[in-house]
């Protein structure tokens, strides 16, 4: 994959061939917003989501779209959901389309239900009408509730086990499970 430092080095060969000084304070200015992306894809895809959300948390949209560009969508979707749900939302309404939609489909339903919120009437109808059904119809069922009630918060998606179950009862029904629930983080019986 082509890296971003590699177009940065292609500016600065540009700064030596600009013929005036007109034409060289534009390179300059192009290559300092560029220089803080020069990153290295290889770390940036080992790099933990939270980290890489800290730092585009500093960035312009155009900047975050940049660095997410170079990543999968599986990566772009887990580095998103570590964002504040009203940055997430600012970036994924300048995306194209069809990658927006891949990335929130990739989304716990809580945090796509966050964004979905965040972002204005026309985005959000837009992106919502062309969410898979069962996603879309998820979404607009927690858009009913306030932000910060339970039904707000809460991902309407849980594992639950019957008291009766033996432990290896449990572990079994997980297993069958967890195909159909992406994120398990409590089980309640």
């Amino acid at each position: 994959a082509e890296s971003i430092s590699m177009e940065y080095a292609t500016l600065q060969e540009l700064l030596e061939l600009a013929e005036d000084e007109e034409e060289e304070e534009l390179i300059e200015d192009i290559a300092q917003r560029l220089e803080p992306l020069a990153l290295d894809i290889d770390k940036l895809r080992r790099t933990p989501p939270y980290i890489i959300a800290s730092f585009l948390s500093r960035l312009s949209t155009d900047d975050c779209r940049a660095v997410l560009r170079k990543l999968p969508d599986v990566a772009a979707s887990a580095i998103l959901e570590e964002m504040d749900a009203e940055a997430s939302a600012e970036i994924v309404a300048d995306m194209r389309e069809f990658r927006a939609l891949k990335i929130l489909e990739e989304f716990e339903l809580d945090d796509v239900t966050d964004v979905i919120s965040e972002l204005e009437e026309p985005d959000r109808v837009r992106l919502l009408s062309k969410l898979s059904p069962e996603k879309a119809k998820q979404v607009r069922a927690l858009l009913k509730y306030a932000p910060e009630t339970a039904g707000g918060v809460k991902n309407p998606n849980f594992m639950s086990v019957q008291g009766y179950m033996t432990v290896n009862q449990t572990i079994e029904h997980i297993r069958r499970l967890k195909d159909k629930i992406s994120h398990i983080t409590y089980v309640y019986v």
